[in-house]
């Protein structure tokens, strides 16, 4: 139910806390005062006595902001926080929609809980721009990670292509090393594909995706085929060596890829989590009909 409302909502049902007035929680002590008290007021009137027995502040207690005694029938209610109790006239609610309010707490408390909240706020909407943050940084290292497996891509299809060129050759007699296998791999950013073309030296040719021959590596254009007949001791089982390491650098990097994409996931479970708690106590705040006190 909503502040300024007397009729509850369909459905709702009232809630099984005491209200209506302070709890009785008298010591033995009290009891004996009250005794006394009483006694002290019956002798008094007995003999006439204009003053009366004032009661003190311990043998009567003072509730609410307005510091005044529990009066029946007067209703009053207790503050969820502090445990203090309130007439209900002093804090806006009669004895209806205080029977059906869930919970309440008075001004002091309603400060110190907003307070917390507040600071739980802020605390949670850092961490979640520090996801945000961490979930960019993801990105540009995605794209980096993905730009570096169409490298080794490009290395692998133009290992398959000089292979499929030494398909006739016996390498055990001719090296026929290509040293464009040994180019770095950022070299291999500017390659569009390899094809097999007798003119070019080594049968093999490269595209390029520039049109600009100065952003072409010399590396790449300037190459050379080992020319050595016999045994190579120099590239002595290149073919499977390069054919290896080409493997294991894809391989490194969809791992890395795989990786990242776990902690993508992660993170943005954590934030979903955290927005569904969020979301599901701001629920059960307004289901509730928490009174909230406005400054005034």
């Amino acid at each position: 139910m909503l502040p300024g409302s007397s009729t509850p909502e369909p459905g709702l049902t009232k809630k099984g806390k005491k209200r209506g007035r302070p709890p009785k929680s008298e010591t033995g002590e009290s009891a004996a005062k009250r005794r006394d008290t009483k006694n002290a007021a019956g002798a008094a009137t007995a003999t006439g006595a204009k003053k009366g027995i004032k009661r003190t502040k311990e043998e009567v207690r003072l509730y609410c902001t307005c510091k005044q005694p529990f009066v029946s029938p007067r209703y009053m209610l207790p503050c969820e926080g502090c445990q203090e109790w309130y007439h209900g006239e002093c804090v806006g609610l009669d004895r209806t929609r205080g029977e059906w309010l869930d919970l309440y707490y008075c001004a002091k408390c309603t400060s110190a809980v907003m307070h917390t909240t507040c600071a739980k706020s802020q605390l949670n909407l850092q961490v979640d721009r520090d996801d945000q943050a961490r979930l960019q940084a993801m990105r540009r290292e995605r794209d980096a990670i993905r730009d570096r497996v169409a490298v080794v891509e490009r290395r692998k299809a133009f290992l398959s292509v000089v292979m499929e060129r030494l398909s006739d050759v016996d390498t055990k007699k001719e090296c026929r090393f290509d040293s464009r296998l040994v180019c770095p791999s950022q070299t291999w950013r500017v390659v569009r594909s390899a094809s097999l073309d007798e003119s070019a030296e080594g049968g093999v040719r490269l595209d390029f995706s520039v049109d600009d021959k100065e952003a072409i590596p010399a590396s790449l254009t300037k190459y050379t085929i080992c020319p050595k007949l016999g045994k190579c001791l120099r590239h002595e089982g290149w073919q499977q060596l390069k054919a290896l390491e080409i493997e294991q650098d894809r391989t490194m990097e969809i791992a890395a890829l795989a990786r990242l994409n776990r902690e993508r996931q992660h993170i943005k479970a954590r934030m979903r989590l955290r927005r569904q708690n969020a979301s599901a106590k701001s629920q059960a705040f307004m289901e509730n009909g928490t009174i909230v006190h406005n400054a005034s």
